[in-house]
């Protein structure tokens, strides 16, 4: 969960990430998804919060 996880960790994770350290980005999916889904979930369905998230997700990794 990100409350768990400083600034400074998930920086870290995402910019190894970036950098093709596929563990780090691993780690910084599995911390911030969750928050993701919450906050897309109050607008909407469970159901259509994971598929706005995965979709956000495809996209930002250029597989749209």
């Amino acid at each position: 969960m990100v409350q768990a996880q400083s600034h400074e960790q998930l920086t870290q994770w995402l910019r190894a990430g970036l950098a093709g350290d596929q563990a780090a980005y691993g780690q910084f999916l599995q911390a911030i998804t969750p928050v993701l889904r919450r906050v897309v979930g109050r607008k909407i369905t469970t159901a259509d919060a994971e598929d706005v998230v995965q979709d956000a997700w495809l996209r930002w990794q250029g597989a749209d």
